[in-house]
């Protein structure tokens, strides 16, 4: 089926098209994850409260269609193209070129408001809406903090093209949902969006059936036989998570533990990681096994969760590590880790880049690891329900 020429795949929802209000979500093409869950728990929300969902994505993806909930409709933009090249195109230039696109959506459809769930949607979105010359208010999801120069929380934070776009572009949103104070803060200073439009509301990503998960196997000798302390990083091998420092400072930790490192993710910084594993001599304890389905089982059985990023938001993993009783040693980074563990309460923070310290810690919190019971306390304060609820509140607040 077609939708102004954008070859959009629709599934069309149950309930009257007159009922409710109309709540379009611009999603990107990348592999479900806790951000992706929680968006299809706000839409399934929102259609038991009566209200029409569009999903919106850039061109075909086979998760989506097994994801989007009954009732709601799929619109992929651009798939007799995009998905026919003879290039790949990748998630963030599939956003860039379907903007014509949404912008026609917009004017034909004329959703009630368009919630954008994390920087190049959000650009995309806000293009969209100033190409049709749309009022539709767009709502948008910031997830991570933006490099600022002149700032020095925030020198660190690698700088992006787009970067350039977003104090262009976000002043148009009708409300900006932060996941933290700290991303609040960064796009407070980043632009002029008065703070009463900046809501905070954290990841709530502790669901029902995680502990269940939690307790399924993991094709990994080191955390069934668990002889040895593992350690484990969950996240994409990019530049941001600063693997490099992990390792060095796992290197060092090694002179005093026995110990293992499993790294769970992948991304384009897999041959430099690699290189660098053999460089330092750590590869018969360093495993890289790549993206799995189900980090929980692996938090449940490591001694050790290490966040080394240079920049977050809200680390989902930390919370995950968490509500699986797993200690957690974290960068104090922009933003997100120190909100998160109280200042360092459920779990050590380290300044940024500092091999020494990270290392030390790591030591220090496997020789003397924190009461379980104590960490899944403080990961039920994300659990899955006051977020939604408080999604579907700034939506429902900024519609026409």
């Amino acid at each position: 089926m077609s939708d102004m020429n954008s070859s959009a795949m629709e599934r069309s929802g149950s309930g009257s098209p007159s009922q409710g209000k109309h709540i379009a979500l611009l999603v990107g093409a990348l592999p479900l994850g806790s951000r992706e869950r929680m968006i299809v728990s706000v839409a399934q929300a929102l259609l038991d409260q009566g209200h029409r969902v569009d999903f919106i994505m850039p061109g075909k993806s086979a998760a989506w269609r097994e994801a989007v909930p009954a009732g709601a409709r799929l619109l992929e933009l651009g798939s007799r193209w995009l998905d026919n090249s003879f290039v790949r195109i990748n998630n963030k230039r599939r956003l860039l070129l379907v903007v014509p696109l949404l912008a026609a959506y917009l004017r034909r459809q004329c959703p009630d408001v368009l919630f954008t769930m994390s920087i190049p949607p959000n650009l995309t979105g806000l293009a969209a809406a100033r190409l049709a010359g749309s009022d539709v208010p767009v709502i948008v999801r910031q997830s991570n903090v933006v490099s600022m120069p002149d700032q020095a929380d925030y020198q660190q934070v690698r700088t992006r093209w787009r970067d350039r776009l977003i104090p262009r572009l976000y002043p148009r949103a009708a409300a900006v949902i932060a996941v933290s104070h700290g991303v609040a803060d960064n796009v407070a200073k980043l632009m002029p969006i008065p703070k009463q439009r900046i809501h905070v509301v954290y990841n709530q990503i502790v669901t029902p059936d995680m502990a269940e998960r939690a307790t399924q196997p993991v094709p990994c000798a080191w955390l069934n036989l668990r002889e040895k302390p593992v350690i484990l990083a969950v996240g994409r091998l990019v530049p941001k998570k600063d693997y490099p420092t992990l390792l060095r400072a796992f290197a060092r930790l090694r002179k005093h533990l026995d110990a293992r490192l499993v790294i769970l993710g992948e991304g384009p910084r897999r041959g430099e990681i690699e290189q660098l594993v053999s460089e330092l001599e750590l590869t018969r304890v360093v495993a890289l096994p790549g993206r799995v389905d189900n980090p929980f089982a692996y938090m449940a059985r490591a001694s050790l969760l290490v966040l080394s990023s240079i920049s977050e938001g809200m680390p989902s993993v930390l919370i995950e590590a968490l509500a699986c009783g797993c200690p957690v040693v974290s960068t104090d980074c922009p933003a997100g880790p120190a909100e998160i563990l109280e200042q360092g309460r459920y779990g050590a923070l380290v300044p940024v880049g500092d091999i020494q310290a990270l290392a030390s810690e790591m030591q220090a919190t496997l020789e003397s690891p924190p009461d379980p019971a104590l960490l899944k306390q403080r990961a039920n304060t994300f659990a899955v329900g006051g977020a939604v609820d408080s999604y579907i509140e700034v939506l429902l607040a900024h519609v026409r």
